[in-house]
């Protein structure tokens, strides 16, 4: 299938060559073109050769006739495509069992690009596509050769070679997907997954003789050896078949994982990664072939030849035990049976592990969907294992019965013996006890019986099992009647007890484990206004203890009635539809107190966590309050910040473990004070450090040092937002600033960090080198011999100026050389260039500003330079000049306005004075008394960033939070949209970057 799709490609050559372009030269005079015809295509530019063929045939009629003759000839060259084509095809597709000759393909593509000696670029992209049709075509023939070979060894159950045969694929398609370039990432998972596979196939190839022998081993214990041989033989047989399914269970998900990376890295253009398609192959087989294959499909073949003859043999041998044994019981051979039995019981207990351990080879993938032959695997097995798990219930059943049937014995022939009243009681008695063991355990037997059966008759053929439960419901039922039968009447006496108060309280005890239930999941309560939901499990732990205390009170009254009805001595008692009805509803009464008990000690236990949460993160939250505290004492207002939120977050957890007032008051009374003051103070010190940074930048601006002076005012917005929500207005002047004088001076010097950086500055220390060299032998009249080193200087100058084309050195070396070796015309020269650099002030700033530097290197007292360089410093950005006196007015003005509101502490009005101060400092950036004022007024505001959301929002916000940690983004956003409509919210960062988040998976 992928050589058809890459066939296309080679298709795509022919046309891109046969078809005559449609783009014509622009017309023009008629003058004779042929001769260029001539030319082009005595070089083989055929395409060229026909776009002028064209045109000349469009202008010049008269030489229509001869061009359309040298149209025929392009196009009788150009049909050898076809031929070519053709035999490119054929080589690419040799007949069944040859290889592909690579050499002769790559030689036709060529041939056929030597057609046309300038190709246009689609027929280049082509020619590259069609090259890599071959190495495709190449690995994919030696693919199919390789499961077909391997498919072949396994039919024969060559194994061994099989799984070699697999590994010898793993690189196949392994440059292709190096050469499209799916990142570091991609290639690195592979890489991970095939070793994954390797490693297991090679764990396995290691293991696979002892695999064989321990099925050979086993199977002849069972065949010969005791229950007890059996037993402990079969730890050492399923540790190595749990190795075998391991290493299946690894083959499988890994190839389950490469399917999921190829589809996750998988282009628009693609319909399948090749390398990645292939290593899942040759892992678990191809995906169209209902028959195992890969390496997880030889482990499939050996795990169930080592399995089944195991299987077989115990299963057998469990059936002939198991009704040797139940035939003993019912001709009443107690010891033999009882013997038998536990064989059987013991025997039913391995031969379910051994069933189990062949369904261990089952595979879930991500969806939780049972792959490949589970469902066969299960249903083949299942009637096994049931009829194995119905045995091994049975025997303790039957041994039960073997118990109460020779007590039953021997009760009968005591009371056939006896002659007396009391003796006659006493048996009663005792057929009383033998009675209620088994109605006891019958209920059990039943059911489980019913159960089976009801199994058997629904989809699976369970013969087996069937025929069991049905005997051994036909032996309970024997025994119940002659037990029953066994039973003689005796006294009735009247028994009264009062249940109904017991039916009263079990009633008021579900109405108290619902209220208490709610209590633990959360009720919804209105708190200042406002709906929550809170947990009480406080409350549900004190209603609980007491409905506890009722029912068992309730328990100790049924105990009493069932303690007097059995201690009747009067059978018509027991048989009394009345009394029975009456112990029959104790007996379920019982059960729904032991039910509701079971449901209070869970509830209490959920409880008690609560409890304990919730007080363990109050614990940790006053400690990192106190810790705050300390911080912000000893003015680590970052530290107390970070104890804070430590607190906060506590105390949220705290209520959402346990509603508590004390907790929430604390939220939103000490902690929301706490965090006013630090965030008060931590302003206070931001906007000093912030200033502080302003003017080191400011200093290193006009010490020229632009990087260090970018460095600085970044620092200073990145500490202004941790209390402010908007940007510096200064900093971001400033930076503005800073960022045209960067890019006015970019490349005139080599920064330390560049990769070149020291390649670069050798090369101008060799050029410099070079020049002095040539100045010291000018000096002594050596002429030629200083020309050789100048000459030299500039091929090193040439060189640092082709990757740094301004920098500053080279063009003031280069101007120092041309002052010595052009020193006639040098001057004319330097004028020439300071001229061009004046006329370039306006349109090209920086270049004039760096010719007119490295012109005031060489001559500072030349007329008019300095103002030159002042005029195309300010043009690039470079220098800032000074604002004007109309400007300075103004911000005077807006700084008056602004010092009035302060003087006059209007302190709603301090906003605008900030905004006074900002449009002050932006005119006028070195206005100093205006920058203090504006940090008074930041420092006495505080921050804006760092604004305080209710407890109710801030408890919804963390909810939000997990939500979307659990990936229920939908819910999460609704929670985050309820909260975005209150204004003061939209200022927290917290709750900014959840909605960033919960946006960006929707």
């Amino acid at each position: 299938m992928y050589f058809i799709q890459y066939r296309k490609i080679l298709y795509l050559i022919l046309i891109l060559f046969i078809l005559i372009p449609l783009n014509l030269y622009a017309g023009g005079h008629r003058e004779d073109r042929m001769p260029d015809v001539l030319a082009l295509v005595e070089e083989r530019q055929y395409n060229d050769a026909i776009l002028l063929l064209t045109e000349i045939m469009r202008t010049n009629p008269d030489q229509f006739s001869e061009a359309q003759k040298l149209i025929q000839k392009i196009s009788i060259v150009r049909s050898a495509y076809n031929d070519l084509y053709a035999q490119l095809i054929k080589v690419l597709d040799p007949p069944a069992g040859e290889d592909i000759d690579k050499d002769k393909a790559y030689g036709i593509i060529k041939e056929m690009e030597g057609l046309d000696s300038n190709p246009n670029k689609a027929a280049l992209a082509a020619f590259a596509q069609a090259r890599e049709s071959i190495v495709f075509a190449v690995n994919d023939r030696a693919y199919q050769i390789l499961m077909d070979t391997a498919a072949d060894q396994i039919s024969k159950k060559e194994y061994i070679k099989a799984i070699e045969t697999y590994l010898g694929g793993f690189t196949l398609h392994s440059d292709g997907f190096v050469e499209k370039d799916y990142g570091n990432i991609a290639e690195d998972q592979v890489e991970i997954y095939q070793n994954i596979i390797l490693v297991a196939a090679g764990d396995f190839l290691n293991s696979y003789n002892r695999v064989l022998d321990a099925s050979k081993i086993y199977s002849n214990i069972i065949k010969r050896g005791s229950v007890k041989e059996i037993e402990s033989g079969y730890p050492a047989y399923s540790s190595i078949m749990l190795e075998v399914s391991a290493y299946w269970k690894t083959l499988k998900g890994t190839a389950e994982k490469l399917d999921n990376l190829g589809f996750s890295i998988q282009r628009e253009d693609e319909s399948d990664i090749p390398y990645i398609s292939t290593n899942r192959a040759l892992t678990v087989g191809r995906s169209s072939l209902v028959k195992q294959e890969g390496i997880a499909g030889v482990l499939s073949y050996v795990w169930d030849n080592a399995q089944e003859p195991v299987a077989g043999i115990i299963i057998s041998q469990l059936e002939n035990v198991y009704i040797e044994a139940v035939n003993g019981y019912e001709a009443s051979s107690f010891d033999n049976s009882r013997i038998l039995f536990s064989d059987a019981g013991r025997l039913a207990v391995v031969v379910v592990n051994v069933l189990k351990l062949r369904g261990d080879k089952l595979y879930l993938n991500n969806n939780l969907k049972i792959k490949d032959n589970g469902l066969e695997i299960v249903q083949a097995e299942l009637p096994d294992i049931l009829y194995s798990q119905a045995v091994s219930k049975a025997v303790p059943v039957y041994t039960d019965l073997l118990l109460i049937a020779e007590e039953l014995n021997s009760i009968s022939k005591t009371v056939e013996a006896s002659g007396s009243v009391e003796g006659i009681d006493e048996a009663i008695s005792g057929l009383n006890i033998i009675q209620t063991d088994l109605n006891n355990n019958g209920k059990a037997i039943t059911e489980f019986i019913d159960e089976q059966l009801l199994i058997t008759d629904s989809v699976l053929n369970l013969t087996k099992t069937k025929d069991s439960m049905v005997n051994l419901k036909n032996n309970l039922g024997i025994l119940n009647k002659n037990i029953f039968t066994a039973k003689v009447r005796s006294e009735e006496r009247k028994l009264t007890l009062e249940i109904e108060p017991v039916r009263f309280k079990i009633g008021n005890s579900i109405e108290a484990i619902h209220t208490s239930e709610a209590y633990v999941d959360g009720i919804e309560e209105i708190i200042n206004g406002l709906s929550h939901k809170v947990k009480r499990p406080d409350r549900a732990e004190e209603l609980l203890t007491r409905t506890k205390d009722e029912l068992e009170a309730a328990d100790i009254a049924l105990n009493r009635f069932i303690k007097n009805v059995k201690d009747a001595k009067d059978p018509a008692i027991k048989s009394s539809p009345s009394i029975i009805f009456q112990l029959n509803s104790a007996a379920d009464l019982k059960s729904d107190i032991r039910l509701r008990k079971q449901e209070i000690d869970r509830l209490l236990s959920k409880a008690k966590v609560l409890n304990d949460e919730a007080d363990d993160a109050y614990s940790f939250g006053i400690l990192r309050l106190d810790e705050a505290y300390g911080k912000f004492d000893r003015e680590d207002f970052d530290g107390a910040r970070k104890k804070y939120y430590e607190a906060e977050a506590l105390f949220l957890k705290s209520l959402e473990f346990r509603e508590d007032v004390k907790v929430r008051n604390l939220l939103t009374g000490e902690l929301a004070k706490l965090d006013s003051d630090i965030t008060l103070s931590l302003n206070r010190k931001i906007i000093t450090e912030v200033r502080r940074l302003i003017n080191k930048g400011k200093d290193y601006y006009n010490l020229q040092e632009f990087i260090k002076a970018e460095q600085s005012l970044q620092q200073a917005q990145a500490r202004y937002k941790v209390t402010n929500e908007e940007n510096n207005q200064e900093v971001d002047n400033w930076l503005s600033k800073v960022s045209r004088a960067l890019e006015a001076t970019s490349g005139r010097n080599i920064a330390i960090t560049d990769p070149l950086y020291s390649d670069i500055i050798a090369i101008l220390n060799r050029a410099g080198e070079e020049f002095e060299k040539g100045i010291t032998l000018l000096k002594s009249n050596r002429k030629t011999e200083a020309e050789a080193h100048f000459s030299e200087a500039i091929k090193n100058i040439e060189l640092v100026k082709e990757p740094f084309p301004r920098n500053f050195k080279a063009s003031v070396l280069y101007l120092k050389i041309l002052e010595y070796t052009q020193a006639e015309t040098f001057n004319s020269y330097f004028k020439s260039v300071y001229d061009t650099a004046i006329s370039n002030i306006s349109n090209n700033p920086k270049t004039a500003d760096d010719d007119l530097l490295a012109l005031y290197e060489i001559n500072p007292d030349y007329p008019g330079i300095k103002t030159a360089i002042y005029r195309s410093g300010v043009s690039s950005g470079r220098i800032i000049p000074p604002p004007a006196q109309v400007d300075i007015k103004r911000a005077q003005d807006l700084y008056r306005q602004a010092k009035t509101i302060v003087d006059l502490d209007r302190r709603s009005q301090f906003p605008i004075a900030l905004a006074y101060l900002e449009e002050a400092i932006l005119i006028n950036s070195d206005y100093d008394t205006a920058a203090i004022l504006m940090d008074k007024i930041r420092t006495s505001t505080g921050g804006v960033s760092q604004v305080a959301m209710t407890t109710s929002d801030t408890q919804q916000l963390r909810y939000a939070e997990s939500l979307y940690i659990e990936g229920r983004y939908l819910e999460a956003n609704i929670i985050v949209n309820q909260l975005w409509v209150k204004p003061d919210n939209r200022k927290s960062s917290k709750l900014n970057d959840l909605k960033a988040k919960v946006e960006a998976r929707l």
